[in-house]
């Protein structure tokens, strides 16, 4: 029985998603971001929790954190891409915070506490906020890191991530899934997907040791020349990733706008502590940016031109 509690600005404080019934508190009778996604999520349990259920407490997230997800989806469908960025920034936000205890607060941040399949158990007198910080939030954003990497980066068509989610939904309809059983079909996919071909990769068991088995939150700097090549220019960097293992990979959105009117969308990788890339441009760009939108967890990803 999925079950909700919100203390933020929309004014909920406790939900319930039953099979074809939500039980809601009462609203503050008007219409903001965090009401939007709160009652998508209880929403989105009619399918995360209900259709497809989960097997242990390891496996909660599957409902919990894609409904937490698909409230975003929903409010930036409702609302706007700004709205649903808000969201996801206040998500990282709870991985960054102390830890809650009875008495007060901890040391450290909520994000070193454990990974997400610990489930319930990450919940104790000395960390309060532990379960729903990582079973809801970073969930949500494993889920929204597997929506960029099914994505096609130079269109942001995201047709594969939704085509993704209907297998999964009709193969385990009725049933209940586990954490190994979903990554099972998302690496089907995911090696037909553009950066699945793109780096080689024929599964996602990379992925699934890393943001579900670990507790890991790195940084990403980009630092990058732009060089004179012909009629346009090259665009020379490095990207450096702190605070992960040695063999971390990561791909992280890399759009570049060449004007006004004109972007670029692709993708740069990095594998352990840093790697250097360069990508020929038609043109100098006015801007160059990693990952604007948050797709990828982190405690901090910045772009900075050498010099600047």
């Amino acid at each position: 029985m999925p079950h909700e509690t919100n203390s933020g600005a929309a004014g909920f404080h406790f939900g319930q998603g039953f099979p074809s019934l939500l039980l809601l508190a009462p609203t503050l009778k008007r219409t903001n971001v965090y009401e939007f996604a709160f009652i998508a999520h209880e929403v989105a349990h009619q399918w995360w929790g209900h259709v497809v259920g989960w097997k242990t407490y390891r496996d909660q997230w599957l409902s919990e954190g894609f409904a937490e997800y698909s409230g975003t989806l929903y409010v930036r469908a409702r609302m706007n891409r700004d709205a649903q960025v808000d969201l996801v920034r206040a998500m990282r936000k709870r991985l960054l915070a102390l830890p809650v205890t009875e008495t007060g607060v901890g040391k450290g941040r909520v994000a070193d506490l454990g990974p997400i399949v610990l489930g319930l158990r990450a919940s104790s007198p000395q960390t309060l906020n532990a379960y729903t910080s990582l079973v809801y939030s970073k969930g949500a954003l494993v889920l929204r890191m597997l929506h960029f990497l099914l994505t096609q980066p130079g269109t942001g068509e995201d047709t594969a991530f939704y085509d993704m989610l209907k297998d999964f939904t009709a193969r385990y309809a009725g049933r209940a899934a586990t954490t190994e059983d979903f990554f099972a079909v998302a690496s089907e996919h995911f090696r037909r997907a553009p950066l699945g071909v793109k780096y080689h990769m024929q599964n996602l068991d990379w992925f699934y040791q890393q943001w579900v088995l670990q507790a890991v939150l790195p940084s990403y700097r980009m630092e990058y020349t732009l060089e004179p090549q012909g009629s346009g220019v090259v665009l020379k960097g490095v990207l450096y990733q702190d605070g992960a293992p040695g063999d971390w990979f990561m791909p992280l959105p890399l759009p570049i706008r060449l004007g006004k009117n004109q972007e670029m969308r692709g993708s740069v990788q990095v594998k352990g502590e840093k790697s250097s890339f360069s990508i020929p441009l038609p043109a100098r760009p006015s801007a160059v940016l990693l990952d604007p939108d948050f797709y990828i967890l982190s405690e901090k990803t910045e772009a900075v031109r050498s010099g600047e």
